[in-house]
Protein backbone atom coordinates (compact mmCIF):
# COMPACT_ATOMS: atom_id res chain seq x y z
CA UNK A 1 0.00 0.00 0.00
CA UNK A 2 1.09 3.54 -0.72
CA UNK A 3 1.46 6.07 2.22
CA UNK A 4 -0.58 9.00 1.37
CA UNK A 5 0.15 12.52 2.54
CA UNK A 6 -0.81 15.85 1.38
CA UNK A 7 3.34 16.17 -0.27
CA UNK A 8 2.70 13.11 -2.01
CA UNK A 9 -0.80 13.89 -3.94
CA UNK A 10 0.52 17.02 -5.32
CA UNK A 11 3.83 15.56 -6.62
CA UNK A 12 1.35 12.46 -8.29
CA UNK A 13 -1.11 15.19 -9.86
CA UNK A 14 1.45 17.53 -10.94
CA UNK A 15 3.51 14.74 -13.00
CA UNK A 16 0.60 13.07 -13.63
CA UNK A 17 -1.13 16.11 -15.32
CA UNK A 18 1.72 17.40 -17.20
CA UNK A 19 2.71 13.97 -18.79
CA UNK A 20 -0.59 13.72 -19.94
CA UNK A 21 -1.16 17.17 -20.93
CA UNK A 22 2.58 16.61 -23.35
CA UNK A 23 1.52 13.34 -24.47
CA UNK A 24 -1.84 14.72 -25.41
CA UNK A 25 -0.72 17.81 -27.51
CA UNK A 26 1.12 14.93 -29.85
CA UNK A 27 -2.21 13.40 -30.64
CA UNK A 28 -2.61 12.71 -34.40
CA UNK A 29 -6.80 13.31 -33.88
CA UNK A 30 -6.18 16.06 -31.70
CA UNK A 31 -7.38 19.33 -32.46
CA UNK A 32 -3.80 20.70 -33.26
CA UNK A 33 -3.38 17.99 -35.97
CA UNK A 34 -7.18 17.47 -36.70
CA UNK A 35 -8.19 20.86 -37.44
CA UNK A 36 -5.05 22.03 -39.09
CA UNK A 37 -5.09 18.59 -41.24
CA UNK A 38 -8.92 18.93 -42.30
CA UNK A 39 -8.72 22.34 -43.66
CA UNK A 40 -5.09 21.03 -45.44
CA UNK A 41 -7.70 18.04 -47.27
CA UNK A 42 -10.42 20.81 -47.88
CA UNK A 43 -8.53 23.68 -49.25
CA UNK A 44 -5.61 22.09 -50.75
CA UNK A 45 -6.97 18.93 -51.82
CA UNK A 46 -10.69 20.03 -52.31
CA UNK A 47 -11.91 17.25 -49.98
CA UNK A 48 -15.92 17.00 -49.92
CA UNK A 49 -17.51 16.70 -46.50
CA UNK A 50 -18.39 13.04 -46.70
CA UNK A 51 -14.33 12.54 -47.83
CA UNK A 52 -13.24 14.49 -44.73
CA UNK A 53 -14.80 12.20 -42.30
CA UNK A 54 -14.01 9.35 -44.10
CA UNK A 55 -10.46 10.16 -43.75
CA UNK A 56 -10.73 10.98 -40.07
CA UNK A 57 -12.25 7.21 -39.83
CA UNK A 58 -10.32 5.68 -41.39
CA UNK A 59 -7.15 7.36 -39.42
CA UNK A 60 -8.83 6.50 -36.65
CA UNK A 61 -8.98 2.97 -37.00
CA UNK A 62 -6.00 2.00 -34.72
CA UNK A 63 -7.92 3.70 -32.13
CA UNK A 64 -10.91 1.37 -32.38
CA UNK A 65 -8.32 -1.21 -32.24
CA UNK A 66 -7.02 0.07 -28.39
CA UNK A 67 -7.81 -2.68 -26.43
CA UNK A 68 -5.31 -4.77 -28.22
CA UNK A 69 -2.55 -1.74 -27.73
CA UNK A 70 -3.62 -1.65 -24.13
CA UNK A 71 -2.84 -5.49 -23.77
CA UNK A 72 0.81 -4.68 -25.24
CA UNK A 73 1.13 -2.09 -22.59
CA UNK A 74 0.14 -4.32 -20.09
CA UNK A 75 2.35 -7.17 -21.14
CA UNK A 76 5.47 -5.26 -22.03
CA UNK A 77 8.18 -2.60 -20.27
CA UNK A 78 9.88 -0.86 -22.69
CA UNK A 79 13.83 -0.83 -21.25
CA UNK A 80 12.83 -2.25 -17.84
CA UNK A 81 11.30 1.48 -17.39
CA UNK A 82 7.60 0.30 -17.37
CA UNK A 83 5.47 2.94 -18.36
CA UNK A 84 7.85 5.35 -18.45
CA UNK A 85 9.77 3.48 -21.28
CA UNK A 86 7.22 4.16 -23.34
CA UNK A 87 8.39 8.00 -23.74
CA UNK A 88 11.40 7.44 -23.98
CA UNK A 89 11.05 4.74 -26.77
CA UNK A 90 7.85 6.50 -29.08
CA UNK A 91 8.03 10.36 -28.58
CA UNK A 92 11.56 10.82 -30.38
CA UNK A 93 9.68 8.51 -33.64
CA UNK A 94 6.69 10.39 -33.14
CA UNK A 95 8.51 13.78 -32.95
CA UNK A 96 10.68 12.23 -36.26
CA UNK A 97 7.58 11.81 -38.20
CA UNK A 98 6.00 14.94 -37.37
CA UNK A 99 8.99 16.50 -38.85
CA UNK A 100 8.86 14.81 -42.02
CA UNK A 101 5.29 15.77 -42.35
CA UNK A 102 6.50 19.55 -42.05
CA UNK A 103 9.03 19.00 -44.82
CA UNK A 104 7.40 16.57 -47.50
CA UNK A 105 4.07 16.93 -49.27
CA UNK A 106 1.91 13.89 -49.82
CA UNK A 107 -1.78 12.27 -51.38
CA UNK A 108 -4.34 11.70 -49.94
CA UNK A 109 -4.11 7.99 -49.54
CA UNK A 110 0.07 8.55 -48.70
CA UNK A 111 -1.08 10.94 -45.74
CA UNK A 112 -3.91 8.30 -44.61
CA UNK A 113 -0.54 5.58 -44.52
CA UNK A 114 1.24 8.02 -42.38
CA UNK A 115 -1.31 8.71 -40.23
CA UNK A 116 -2.11 5.26 -39.23
CA UNK A 117 1.38 4.87 -38.61
CA UNK A 118 1.40 7.43 -36.46
CA UNK A 119 -1.69 6.66 -34.79
CA UNK A 120 -0.76 3.41 -33.64
CA UNK A 121 2.66 4.46 -31.83
CA UNK A 122 0.46 7.74 -30.30
CA UNK A 123 -1.84 5.19 -28.59
CA UNK A 124 0.30 2.63 -27.51
CA UNK A 125 2.20 5.52 -25.90
CA UNK A 126 -0.92 7.21 -24.09
CA UNK A 127 -2.03 4.14 -23.11
CA UNK A 128 0.91 3.99 -20.63
CA UNK A 129 -0.08 7.30 -19.02
CA UNK A 130 -3.49 6.63 -18.94
CA UNK A 131 -2.60 3.08 -17.28
CA UNK A 132 -0.28 4.89 -15.09
CA UNK A 133 -3.12 6.90 -13.89
CA UNK A 134 -6.08 4.76 -13.30
CA UNK A 135 -3.78 2.83 -11.32
CA UNK A 136 -2.37 5.47 -8.69
CA UNK A 137 -6.64 6.13 -8.69
CA UNK A 138 -7.49 3.08 -7.52
CA UNK A 139 -4.79 2.22 -5.30
CA UNK A 140 -5.18 5.43 -3.52
CA UNK A 141 -9.28 5.33 -3.77
CA UNK A 142 -10.23 8.80 -5.32
CA UNK A 143 -11.01 8.05 -8.74
CA UNK A 144 -13.26 10.97 -8.73
CA UNK A 145 -10.60 13.23 -8.27
CA UNK A 146 -8.08 11.72 -10.84
CA UNK A 147 -10.54 11.09 -13.57
CA UNK A 148 -11.14 15.05 -12.80
CA UNK A 149 -7.32 15.40 -13.55
CA UNK A 150 -7.35 12.99 -16.60
CA UNK A 151 -10.48 14.89 -18.35
CA UNK A 152 -8.34 18.33 -17.51
CA UNK A 153 -5.42 17.18 -18.66
CA UNK A 154 -6.59 15.92 -21.76
CA UNK A 155 -8.66 19.16 -22.60
CA UNK A 156 -6.28 21.72 -22.08
CA UNK A 157 -4.15 20.67 -25.13
CA UNK A 158 -7.47 20.82 -26.71
CA UNK A 159 -7.92 24.34 -26.06
CA UNK A 160 -4.63 24.94 -26.69
CA UNK A 161 -4.02 23.52 -29.97
CA UNK A 162 -7.58 24.48 -31.33
CA UNK A 163 -6.53 27.73 -30.50
CA UNK A 164 -2.91 27.43 -31.81
CA UNK A 165 -4.23 26.07 -35.37
CA UNK A 166 -6.92 28.83 -35.76
CA UNK A 167 -4.33 31.24 -35.58
CA UNK A 168 -1.77 29.65 -38.34
CA UNK A 169 -5.15 29.53 -40.62
CA UNK A 170 -5.52 32.71 -39.90
CA UNK A 171 -2.13 33.47 -41.23
CA UNK A 172 -1.47 30.97 -43.67
CA UNK A 173 0.69 28.74 -42.18
CA UNK A 174 -1.34 25.59 -41.39
CA UNK A 175 2.01 23.41 -41.71
CA UNK A 176 3.82 24.49 -38.92
CA UNK A 177 1.30 22.64 -36.94
CA UNK A 178 3.62 19.79 -37.40
CA UNK A 179 6.44 21.75 -36.47
CA UNK A 180 4.84 22.27 -33.13
CA UNK A 181 3.99 18.58 -32.29
CA UNK A 182 8.03 18.11 -33.19
CA UNK A 183 9.20 20.19 -30.54
CA UNK A 184 6.98 18.90 -27.96
CA UNK A 185 7.56 15.38 -28.59
CA UNK A 186 11.04 15.75 -28.33
CA UNK A 187 10.78 18.70 -25.16
CA UNK A 188 8.17 15.57 -23.32
CA UNK A 189 11.62 13.68 -22.87
CA UNK A 190 12.48 15.99 -20.27
CA UNK A 191 9.88 14.84 -17.60
CA UNK A 192 12.13 11.52 -17.32
CA UNK A 193 14.22 13.41 -15.16
CA UNK A 194 11.58 13.53 -12.71
CA UNK A 195 10.87 10.32 -10.55
CA UNK A 196 8.11 10.95 -7.62
CA UNK A 197 8.37 8.05 -5.28
CA UNK A 198 4.84 6.86 -5.72
CA UNK A 199 5.31 6.57 -10.10
CA UNK A 200 8.47 4.85 -8.87
CA UNK A 201 6.51 2.40 -6.73
CA UNK A 202 3.88 1.99 -8.97
CA UNK A 203 6.50 0.73 -11.68
CA UNK A 204 7.63 -2.10 -9.02
CA UNK A 205 4.30 -3.09 -8.36
CA UNK A 206 3.64 -3.44 -11.75
CA UNK A 207 6.39 -5.92 -12.49
CA UNK A 208 5.47 -8.28 -9.64
CA UNK A 209 0.96 -8.08 -10.13
CA UNK A 210 0.48 -7.61 -14.13
CA UNK A 211 -1.79 -9.95 -15.22
CA UNK A 212 -0.39 -9.52 -19.08
CA UNK A 213 3.01 -10.91 -17.48
CA UNK A 214 1.61 -14.91 -16.50
CA UNK A 215 -0.91 -15.24 -19.24
CA UNK A 216 -1.65 -15.14 -22.71
CA UNK A 217 -3.61 -12.30 -24.65
CA UNK A 218 -6.94 -14.32 -24.88
CA UNK A 219 -6.59 -14.90 -21.00
CA UNK A 220 -6.46 -11.59 -20.43
CA UNK A 221 -9.03 -11.24 -23.00
CA UNK A 222 -11.35 -13.75 -21.12
CA UNK A 223 -10.95 -11.85 -17.27
CA UNK A 224 -11.58 -8.42 -19.46
CA UNK A 225 -14.67 -9.77 -21.05
CA UNK A 226 -16.18 -11.32 -17.60
CA UNK A 227 -15.48 -8.42 -15.98
CA UNK A 228 -19.43 -7.25 -15.64
CA UNK A 229 -18.98 -3.56 -14.48
CA UNK A 230 -16.95 -2.11 -17.68
CA UNK A 231 -20.41 -3.04 -19.77
CA UNK A 232 -22.58 -0.11 -18.20
CA UNK A 233 -19.95 2.10 -18.65
CA UNK A 234 -18.39 1.59 -21.92
CA UNK A 235 -22.09 1.67 -23.52
CA UNK A 236 -22.39 5.01 -21.50
CA UNK A 237 -19.41 6.48 -22.82
CA UNK A 238 -20.36 5.16 -26.54
CA UNK A 239 -23.75 7.09 -26.42
CA UNK A 240 -22.09 10.00 -25.00
CA UNK A 241 -19.66 10.41 -27.94
CA UNK A 242 -22.12 10.06 -30.75
CA UNK A 243 -22.42 13.15 -32.14
CA UNK A 244 -23.29 13.62 -35.71
CA UNK A 245 -23.04 17.00 -36.12
CA UNK A 246 -20.56 18.52 -34.32
CA UNK A 247 -17.30 17.69 -36.05
CA UNK A 248 -17.45 18.23 -39.96
CA UNK A 249 -21.07 18.82 -40.45
CA UNK A 250 -20.29 22.19 -38.40
CA UNK A 251 -16.69 23.13 -40.02
CA UNK A 252 -18.19 22.88 -43.19
CA UNK A 253 -21.78 25.01 -42.22
CA UNK A 254 -19.29 27.79 -40.88
CA UNK A 255 -17.39 28.08 -43.93
CA UNK A 256 -19.25 26.71 -46.66
CA UNK A 257 -22.64 28.43 -45.60
CA UNK A 258 -22.20 30.69 -43.12
CA UNK A 259 -18.82 31.92 -45.18
CA UNK A 260 -17.02 32.83 -42.09
CA UNK A 261 -13.45 32.28 -42.24
CA UNK A 262 -11.63 29.22 -41.74
CA UNK A 263 -10.14 30.07 -38.28
CA UNK A 264 -13.77 29.86 -36.91
CA UNK A 265 -14.20 26.53 -36.30
CA UNK A 266 -10.87 26.36 -34.41
CA UNK A 267 -11.95 28.90 -32.15
CA UNK A 268 -15.51 27.31 -31.58
CA UNK A 269 -13.34 24.15 -30.57
CA UNK A 270 -11.03 26.24 -28.45
CA UNK A 271 -13.94 27.87 -26.44
CA UNK A 272 -15.68 24.50 -26.08
CA UNK A 273 -12.94 22.56 -24.63
CA UNK A 274 -12.37 25.52 -22.33
CA UNK A 275 -16.23 25.43 -20.98
CA UNK A 276 -15.47 21.95 -20.31
CA UNK A 277 -12.85 22.90 -17.78
CA UNK A 278 -15.92 24.58 -15.33
CA UNK A 279 -17.74 21.07 -15.55
CA UNK A 280 -14.19 18.85 -14.50
CA UNK A 281 -13.55 21.45 -11.54
CA UNK A 282 -17.13 21.13 -10.16
CA UNK A 283 -17.08 17.51 -10.44
CA UNK A 284 -13.85 17.48 -8.72
CA UNK A 285 -15.25 19.16 -6.13
CA UNK A 286 -18.78 17.18 -5.77
CA UNK A 287 -17.26 13.79 -5.80
CA UNK A 288 -15.92 14.64 -2.41
CA UNK A 289 -19.40 15.30 -0.90
CA UNK A 290 -22.22 13.88 -2.91
CA UNK A 291 -22.58 9.85 -3.56
CA UNK A 292 -21.39 8.95 -7.28
CA UNK A 293 -24.62 7.52 -7.97
CA UNK A 294 -26.15 10.59 -7.57
CA UNK A 295 -23.73 12.84 -9.26
CA UNK A 296 -23.87 10.05 -12.13
CA UNK A 297 -27.95 10.90 -12.77
CA UNK A 298 -27.11 14.79 -12.36
CA UNK A 299 -24.74 14.73 -14.76
CA UNK A 300 -25.83 12.71 -17.52
CA UNK A 301 -29.96 14.32 -16.97
CA UNK A 302 -28.89 17.73 -17.84
CA UNK A 303 -26.13 17.13 -20.35
CA UNK A 304 -29.08 15.15 -22.75
CA UNK A 305 -30.29 18.11 -24.54
CA UNK A 306 -26.44 20.04 -25.64
CA UNK A 307 -26.81 18.90 -28.67
CA UNK A 308 -29.89 20.67 -29.77
CA UNK A 309 -27.95 24.40 -29.87
CA UNK A 310 -26.62 23.07 -32.87
CA UNK A 311 -29.80 23.60 -34.67
CA UNK A 312 -29.96 27.22 -33.67
CA UNK A 313 -26.53 28.39 -35.31
CA UNK A 314 -27.21 31.25 -37.79
CA UNK A 315 -24.01 33.60 -37.34
CA UNK A 316 -20.46 32.91 -36.28
CA UNK A 317 -21.05 34.84 -33.36
CA UNK A 318 -24.10 32.73 -32.01
CA UNK A 319 -21.76 29.70 -32.85
CA UNK A 320 -19.30 30.82 -30.03
CA UNK A 321 -21.73 31.92 -27.99
CA UNK A 322 -23.67 28.15 -27.94
CA UNK A 323 -20.15 26.59 -27.45
CA UNK A 324 -20.55 27.81 -23.80
CA UNK A 325 -23.03 25.89 -22.66
CA UNK A 326 -22.57 23.09 -24.79
CA UNK A 327 -19.25 22.52 -23.08
CA UNK A 328 -20.30 23.22 -19.69
CA UNK A 329 -22.61 20.79 -19.47
CA UNK A 330 -20.68 17.98 -21.04
CA UNK A 331 -17.67 18.95 -18.71
CA UNK A 332 -19.74 17.77 -15.71
CA UNK A 333 -21.01 14.24 -17.61
CA UNK A 334 -17.70 13.71 -19.08
CA UNK A 335 -16.06 13.65 -15.48
CA UNK A 336 -18.89 11.30 -14.11
CA UNK A 337 -18.49 8.87 -16.93
CA UNK A 338 -14.63 8.82 -16.95
CA UNK A 339 -15.20 8.06 -12.97
CA UNK A 340 -17.49 5.55 -13.28
CA UNK A 341 -14.69 4.07 -16.07
CA UNK A 342 -12.13 3.98 -13.41
CA UNK A 343 -13.87 2.47 -10.87
CA UNK A 344 -14.87 -0.59 -13.80
CA UNK A 345 -11.47 -1.13 -14.07
CA UNK A 346 -10.18 -4.72 -14.00
CA UNK A 347 -6.75 -4.72 -11.45
CA UNK A 348 -3.65 -5.49 -13.39
CA UNK A 349 -5.66 -4.70 -17.01
CA UNK A 350 -5.78 -1.02 -16.28
CA UNK A 351 -4.18 -0.39 -19.77
CA UNK A 352 -6.27 -2.94 -22.25
CA UNK A 353 -9.51 -1.15 -20.21
CA UNK A 354 -8.74 2.71 -20.87
CA UNK A 355 -7.90 1.84 -24.38
CA UNK A 356 -10.58 0.02 -25.43
CA UNK A 357 -12.63 2.92 -23.04
CA UNK A 358 -10.41 5.31 -25.34
CA UNK A 359 -11.31 3.14 -28.92
CA UNK A 360 -15.05 3.39 -27.77
CA UNK A 361 -15.11 6.96 -27.93
CA UNK A 362 -13.33 7.41 -31.24
CA UNK A 363 -15.55 5.01 -32.97
CA UNK A 364 -18.62 6.62 -31.63
CA UNK A 365 -17.62 9.84 -32.32
CA UNK A 366 -16.28 9.16 -36.02
CA UNK A 367 -19.08 7.03 -36.98
CA UNK A 368 -21.17 9.83 -35.72
CA UNK A 369 -19.37 12.33 -37.96
CA UNK A 370 -19.78 10.04 -41.00
CA UNK A 371 -23.59 10.43 -40.02
CA UNK A 372 -23.88 14.16 -39.45
CA UNK A 373 -21.89 14.46 -42.78
CA UNK A 374 -24.07 12.41 -44.78
CA UNK A 375 -27.04 14.03 -43.44
CA UNK A 376 -25.64 17.37 -44.12
CA UNK A 377 -24.42 16.74 -47.10
CA UNK A 378 -28.67 15.34 -48.22
CA UNK A 379 -29.97 18.46 -46.36
CA UNK A 380 -27.22 21.66 -46.01
CA UNK A 381 -29.61 24.52 -45.15
CA UNK A 382 -31.18 21.44 -42.06
CA UNK A 383 -28.54 19.50 -41.53
CA UNK A 384 -27.63 20.51 -38.28
CA UNK A 385 -30.75 20.59 -37.25
CA UNK A 386 -31.24 16.76 -38.05
CA UNK A 387 -28.08 15.83 -36.43
CA UNK A 388 -28.74 17.78 -32.74
CA UNK A 389 -31.86 16.07 -32.61
CA UNK A 390 -30.53 12.62 -33.41
CA UNK A 391 -28.30 13.51 -30.65
CA UNK A 392 -30.68 13.81 -27.92
CA UNK A 393 -32.46 10.73 -28.86
CA UNK A 394 -29.19 8.90 -28.38
CA UNK A 395 -28.61 10.36 -25.31
CA UNK A 396 -31.85 9.59 -23.84
CA UNK A 397 -30.71 6.06 -24.19
CA UNK A 398 -28.14 7.15 -21.06
CA UNK A 399 -31.02 6.94 -18.44
CA UNK A 400 -32.17 3.59 -18.47
CA UNK A 401 -28.22 2.89 -18.62
CA UNK A 402 -27.85 4.61 -15.73
CA UNK A 403 -30.63 2.60 -14.11
CA UNK A 404 -28.30 -0.55 -14.61
CA UNK A 405 -25.13 0.96 -13.04
CA UNK A 406 -27.70 2.11 -10.15
CA UNK A 407 -28.99 -1.47 -9.79
CA UNK A 408 -25.43 -2.93 -9.94
CA UNK A 409 -24.06 -0.64 -7.29
CA UNK A 410 -27.00 -1.58 -5.06
CA UNK A 411 -26.37 -5.39 -5.82
CA UNK A 412 -22.46 -5.10 -4.83
CA UNK A 413 -20.51 -2.60 -3.45
CA UNK A 414 -17.95 -2.65 -6.79
CA UNK A 415 -18.62 2.00 -6.53
CA UNK A 416 -17.49 3.71 -3.31
CA UNK A 417 -19.78 6.25 -2.38
CA UNK A 418 -17.63 9.24 -2.09
CA UNK A 419 -14.06 9.17 -4.28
Amino acid sequence: MFKINANSQTLNFAYLGLLVFLVTLLSPTGNLMDVGMSFMLKNELGASTVETAQFRFVCSIPVYLGLFIGLVRDRWSPFGMGDRGYLLLLAPIIGSTYLAFFHSRFTIAEFSLMMLFLVCLFKLLIAACHALLSTIAQQKQMSGQFGALLLIAKNLPEVLGAAIAAVLIQNNHLRHVFLIATIVAFASLLILCWKPADIMQAHTDRKSTAIGSETHFYQDLIVLARHKPIYPALLMLLLFNFAPGFNTPLQFHLTNQLHAPDSSYGVFLSIFFAALLPGFYLYSYLCRHLKFMSLLWLSIGIAIPQMLFLGLIRSEIEAYFFAVPMGLVAGLAYSALYDLAIRSCPEGLQGSFMMLVAGALAFSDKLGDLVGSALFQWRPDQGLFICGVLTTAVYSLMLPTTLWVSMNSKRNKNTNGTA
